[in-house]
């Protein structure tokens, strides 16, 4: 019996285990240190379309966590049809710089990152999605004026990881 639930757990995190990412996108490099996205894409991905997209940031008090840490909620969206990315973004005492100010300018190049490139990298600039998990939401909200008050920039969505979402609407920032 015990081996018959050690095999059903194995075959349950099989199934559910997050794969690496098909791409590692470089958004922002600081002293040397190149700031990436790990991007999971959806599988028409070559079709030309644009596509919606998922961005999200790890919690961790801004000390600690890994853009791994996402890669699951990733893969989902990514199967989805979404293109899905969680970025990396520098750390206390990882990157010994000020907190929080450093984590939220990463934040906002990250997304300008994705904007200044929508074509080449065929995201749709009017359907982002922003989520965080922890400290993690404080860059997204941070982020949201910027996000929000893009020239063409239609609706975005903000995410608290802990199942609080929220819909926010340009202009209600000011």
């Amino acid at each position: 019996m015990r081996c018959l639930y050690l095999l059903c757990l194995l075959l349950l995190n099989t199934a559910y285990a997050a794969s690496d990412p098909d791409a590692m996108w470089t958004y922002k490099s600081v002293d040397d240190k190149d700031l990436q996205m790990s991007v999971f894409l959806p599988a028409d991905y070559e079709s030309g379309n644009q596509f919606s997209t998922f961005v999200v940031f790890h919690g961790g008090s801004w000390n600690a966590g890994d853009a791994s840490w996402h890669y699951p909620d990733c893969r989902y969206w990514a199967r989805r049809g979404m293109i899905a990315a969680s970025v990396d973004y520098r750390l206390r005492d990882r990157d010994k710089i000020a907190v929080p100010l450093e984590c939220v300018k990463d934040a906002k190049s990250a997304i300008r990152y994705l904007r200044k490139n929508a074509t080449a990298l065929k995201v749709d600039t009017d359907r982002i999605v922003v989520a965080g998990g922890g400290m993690g939401q404080l860059g997204w909200m941070q982020e949201g004026e910027t996000l929000l008050n893009y020239r063409h920039c239609g609706k975005a969505l903000g995410v608290f990881m802990d199942g609080h979402v929220s819909l926010i609407e340009p202009g209600t920032l000011k």
